[in-house]
């Protein structure tokens, strides 16, 4: 994805960027800044944990709490969730929204 950040960098003209990650997309700023350093002016990473930390100290209840780790299988969570997106989103919602009031059923329907 760095590259396709690259490439489209490039057919905008843009020759530098201030680049400015949070949580997922920390992870792909810092591999724009380490495969494209030259068009990086500036870099930023909020709000997410290096990965060589998360690696050096994951457990079963790390994991089991993580859900890239199942979202980064490759066809998988599609084929399980496919039809079945709201069970899956009202999961994701109830497990992490510090308020869970702040979605309305016309919002998940959305």
């Amino acid at each position: 994805m760095a590259n396709v950040i690259r490439a489209l960098m490039s057919e905008l003209g843009i020759e530098k960027a201030a680049v400015l990650g949070r949580d997922r997309g920390a992870r792909l700023a810092a591999w724009l800044v380490k495969d494209h350093p030259d068009v990086v002016a500036r870099f930023g990473a909020l709000g997410n944990i290096p990965t060589l930390v998360i690696l050096e100290n994951l457990n079963a209840n790390l994991a089991q709490g993580a859900s890239f780790f199942f979202n980064g299988v490759r066809e998988l969570p599609e084929a399980l969730i496919q039809g079945r997106e709201e069970l899956w989103l009202r999961y994701m919602i109830n497990s992490w929204a510090y308020r869970l009031d702040a979605f309305t059923d016309a919002d998940i329907a959305a």
